[in-house]
């Protein structure tokens, strides 16, 4: 299912929620596109629940059977990347594991979800 311009009666209500958080969180003008789906593309391994995809602007985000809190911080850590890629920080080495550009998602993405649990139940 692709939710082009986010789609509200197909995005689940959790993640309609969450939108504006983050989007404030990370004072995004826009918001990327999002394509919830069952295995990431190129992904044979499922080493990942989510991925920015820069040269098409999408988010791919696997949200089928987890854990709701687990999807939302994996959209805010993409959130994060896309943000990344408006400031022109990342390139060819920022997906690796320990990466600056991966260090800081991560830690975007915690606080991102730390503040949304203080003002939101789960």
């Amino acid at each position: 299912m692709r939710l082009r311009e986010f789609a509200e009666p197909e995005l689940p209500d959790y993640i309609r929620e969450f939108l504006p958080h983050v989007q404030q969180e990370l004072k995004l003008d826009q918001l990327p596109d999002i394509e919830l789906c069952r295995r990431l593309p190129g992904d044979q391994t499922q080493s990942s629940f989510g991925m920015y995809k820069t040269d098409e602007n999408t988010i791919y985000l696997i949200a089928a059977d987890r854990n709701p809190v687990d999807v939302l911080r994996t959209l805010a850590h993409e959130l994060a990347h896309f943000k990344q890629d408006q400031q022109g920080l990342l390139d060819k080495d920022s997906g690796h594991t320990g990466s600056r550009a991966e260090n800081n998602a991560n830690a975007q993405a915690g606080i991102i979800m730390r503040n949304y649990g203080q003002r939101h139940e789960f």
